[in-house]
């Protein structure tokens, strides 16, 4: 059972890193602690989610995480139109 868990991590861990590569001062961080940038998601995340738990700031993480991901996807959208048209 644990080495599922495990694989499931590492599989999930390495496509958070290959996404986040080109995101230059999370790379410099990481670079400089030697830590993989998977780590500091998971933590930032993992730390919002307990906040938002314990009603500490519950209002600004909802807002900002609810136009993050929409924001992010209309980005990923927009570079995977513009990759095909060339």
């Amino acid at each position: 059972m644990s080495n599922k868990v495990f694989e499931i991590f590492t599989s999930v861990s390495h496509n958070i890193d290959d996404d986040l590569q080109s995101f230059t001062p999370l790379k410099n961080i990481c670079d400089q602690y030697k830590i993989k940038p998977s780590y500091i998601f998971v933590a930032v995340i993992v730390l919002a989610i307990i906040f938002t738990m314990f009603g500490l700031f519950q209002h600004i993480f909802v807002t900002v995480f609810g136009m993050l991901y929409p924001a992010y996807m209309s980005f990923k959208v927009k570079c995977f139109d513009n990759e095909g048209d060339k």
